[in-house]
């Protein structure tokens, strides 16, 4: 009776132990299944990466500059069932400031889940160069850009170079690649036959302000020049001089040259030279024109046709003078 007795008791308490240990087993996957689902539901920053090969950046160069700026704002389309931004938008005009380790908010940056199903489905407005909410104005998300004449120099033709890309993400990493909103001239001379120390070239009296209309970036034309008097010189940035030619180039605005109108104005050793366009054409948003005079060895003139060929105003011809196009990259 005492032997049963003995290994009764053991029975009750080997069944004790292994109650006590799979509670606590239990109780050890709970909580590491709630700091997962904690972990999951943590908020992290999003990060804007950029590409560096095959597409379109800006202006200057294939990438962007450590200290570049973006206006970022974001819809939650999982919210509101739209993509169409308006007053009450996710993320208003964030701050995101290029680093090394991609462009990163300046302050209180755009937030997303670590979770990817609790990831919110937020469509992305991201405009370059970075301005200031006043600067859009009341009638957001429609604004007017105005190009700066003054581009003479790295930082004041890099100012103008209006890029915009709408995108649909739920990654906290967003890959990101903007377009071109206006147009790249470049102005190529080349086959001067006389000596000269400096030279500077002008666009002459061209349209200077676009309307933005961000609603409308999956239309054909989300922008257009502005009416009235906003007309200006444009003074373009020398890329290059040598002793016999110099390249210069400036963003303008899409807009359309007329045959015969003064396009160019080139300053050479304080001597004025007026480069007219030899045929009608259309400057288009996001393409770069390359306008391209060869002398061939002839001393520079006024009055010279430059476009897809033509002639002077003396009605010489001009096959020299010609005009590329291209996909602005």
């Amino acid at each position: 009776m005492i032997k049963n007795r003995l290994i009764w008791t053991m029975m009750i308490g080997m069944a004790t132990l292994l109650s006590t240990s799979s509670c606590h087993d239990a109780d050890e996957e709970t909580a590491e299944a709630s700091q997962s689902e904690t972990s999951l539901g943590e908020r992290v920053p999003v990060v804007f990466n950029i590409p560096y090969i095959n597409i379109v950046t800006r202006a200057t160069d294939t990438s962007f500059e450590v200290g570049d700026a973006l206006s970022v704002f974001a819809v939650d389309r999982s919210a509101t069932g739209t993509d169409m931004l308006d007053n009450t938008n996710y993320a208003q005009n964030v701050k995101y400031v290029n680093s090394s380790s991609g462009f990163v908010a300046a302050n209180e940056p755009i937030w997303q889940y670590r979770g990817e199903t609790l990831r919110r489905d937020l469509i992305y407005y991201v405009i370059y160069p970075y301005k200031a909410m006043s600067y859009y104005g009341t009638s957001f998300p429609e604004f007017i850009f105005g190009i700066g004449q003054d581009q003479t120099s790295h930082d004041k033709y890099t100012a103008n170079d209006l890029s915009i890309k709408k995108l649909a993400s739920k990654s906290t990493n967003v890959e990101l690649a903007l377009d071109h909103m206006l147009t790249n001239i470049e102005i190529v001379i080349t086959g001067i036959s006389t000596p000269f120390t400096n030279a500077s070239a002008t666009l002459y009296s061209l349209r200077n302000r676009v309307k933005v209309q961000m609603n409308k970036l999956d239309e054909p034309n989300p922008i257009t020049n502005m009416g009235g008097g906003y007309i200006s010189d444009i003074y373009c940035e020398k890329l290059d001089q040598t002793a016999t030619g110099c390249k210069f180039h400036a963003i303008v605005a899409p807009q359309q040259i007329l045959q015969g109108q003064k396009l160019v104005v080139l300053n050479i050793d304080g001597n004025i030279y007026n480069l007219k366009a030899t045929s009608q054409l259309q400057l288009a948003s996001g393409k770069q024109y390359t306008f391209t005079y060869d002398l061939g060895g002839s001393s520079i003139r006024s009055d010279l046709g430059i476009g897809y060929g033509g002639t002077d105003d003396d009605g010489s011809q001009t096959p020299s003078s010609r005009v590329t196009t291209s996909v602005w990259e």
